[in-house]
């Protein structure tokens, strides 16, 4: 009997809903994943640039707890202590400066917060809608960017705690929301807008009264409050000549490093 659209169709309707689910993250995942692999496969032997050579540095020579008060993380308006600090130290820890490896990871970041925009916008419209606004971000040309220069993570951290705190305060679990969302500003510090766009979910869509809105959100709201005191206190005592060196140094080596082996040898240096 040949297989119809009507079949098929059928077939889901009798699946239960969370089998539904978990069918339809498996299926886009597999499809971003070969999606993602085939368009950005040559970027993978890239090597690193610019400010990656500082925060490499700073990996090779710090302990876990020391990068999160480094000093050289402090620089102009930034403090973004994970994806800077945290994330060189552990990739590093973990595969050295294999880049294929680093850029793996990138991919990995990728993947996850585009499966993780497709299930928010599942929940919101579907699957149809799903997939197709899923299909119009996955093939935006700032992915590229983000996947081929190392310290593209800062945004893909960031993308990703934002999406998951989203998820979160969706569905009414404000505390793994708040968390979620230190994770992002620790990122970048653009993720200070997610209490707003929580708050604007539970007026326009879940139409609660802004009152109720702005109380529903009250966690994420103290969140950031707490970290902005974190941010001023940072910056307060933030000695930018360190960094700066670092960053210096950082893109005189890279003027005479022509390819992943060179970054061996200047994880190699005293």
């Amino acid at each position: 009997m040949p297989v119809t659209p009507g079949i098929v169709a059928s077939a889901l309707r009798n699946i239960s809903q969370p089998r539904r689910r978990w069918l339809g993250l498996t299926v886009s995942s597999c499809l971003l994943l070969w999606y993602l692999l085939s368009q950005f496969s040559e970027t993978w032997h890239l090597p690193f640039l610019n400010e990656d050579y500082a925060f490499l540095e700073l990996a090779r020579r710090s302990s876990f707890l020391e990068i999160w008060t480094a000093a050289e993380l402090r620089v102009g308006p930034w403090f973004r202590p994970w994806s800077q600090g945290g994330h060189f130290w552990l990739v590093h820890s973990l595969f050295g400066t294999r880049m294929v490896l680093w850029h793996a990871v990138s991919i990995g970041l990728v993947l996850s917060t585009l499966v993780a925009y497709f299930d928010f916008v599942r929940r919101a419209a579907g699957f149809q809608v799903g997939g197709v606004a899923t299909s119009c971000v996955a093939g935006l040309v700032a992915w590229g960017l983000l996947i081929s220069w190392t310290s593209g993570v800062q945004d893909l951290w960031m993308i990703l705690f934002s999406l998951l705190s989203l998820h979160a305060a969706t569905r009414r679990r404000m505390s793994w929301a708040s968390v979620a969302m230190m994770g992002a500003l620790l990122s970048k510090e653009t993720a200070a807008v997610l209490p707003a766009i929580a708050t604007a979910w539970f007026t326009f869509v879940e139409r609660l009264p802004w009152r109720a809105a702005a109380r529903q959100t009250g966690k994420m709201w103290g969140a950031l409050l707490l970290w902005v005191a974190l941010y001023a206190l940072a910056m307060r005592h933030s000695p930018p000549p360190p960094a700066s060196r670092n960053r210096d140094r950082g893109a005189k080596r890279l003027e005479c490093c022509g390819d992943v082996r060179d970054c061996a040898a200047f994880c190699s240096q005293p």
